[in-house]
Parts: structure tokens; sequence; C-alpha cells
């Protein structure tokens, strides 16, 4: 059975079970047991179809979960140029 986007068929296959935060499943993915991770500087929430980019002056965390505040002295990376939502 095919699951919806943000979830992965059961090793079973039996159910679907949504994608742990800082991973991803959309429905062009081919393996569908599996949830992809998000790439550096992006970050999702549990049962995400897609991974969102930081806003400037933010980076994704270690896992990928979250975005977190740049530490002291240095930027983002500058791979996306979002600004804070006003």
């Amino acid at each position: 059975s095919t699951c919806p986007s943000g979830k992965a068929v059961t090793l079973d296959k039996a159910d679907c079970t949504a994608c742990p935060a800082g991973y991803f499943k959309d429905e062009s993915m081919k393996v569908e047991t599996e949830c992809a991770s998000c790439p550096v500087n992006l970050y999702s929430e549990k049962g995400a179809a897609s991974c969102s980019p930081c806003y400037d002056g933010f980076v994704s965390s270690d896992d990928q979960t979250r975005c977190e505040e740049c530490p002291k002295g240095k930027g983002g990376s500058g791979a996306h140029d979002h600004s804070r939502p006003s």
C-alpha cells in the first residue's frame, strides 16, 4: 500500500507511520519504507512531506529537527536568502 506524503510504509507493509522530525517523505520517493533525512540547513517536524529552510541568522540543529540562532560571530550558510516573516 502507498502512504501519503510525510508517512512511510511500516516494514511489515501493514500500516503507515509518520516520518520522525528531521526526516521527510514525498510521493515521488521510490522506497516506500524509508523517510529521507533533511539536507544541511533545512529542518522538518514529525510527518513532514518536505524540509523547510531556516531564516537568515539561524541554522538547522545537528539532527535537523529545528532552527537555532547562529553562534555569535557566525552567519548563516548563505545557501538560502530568506528574510524573517513580518
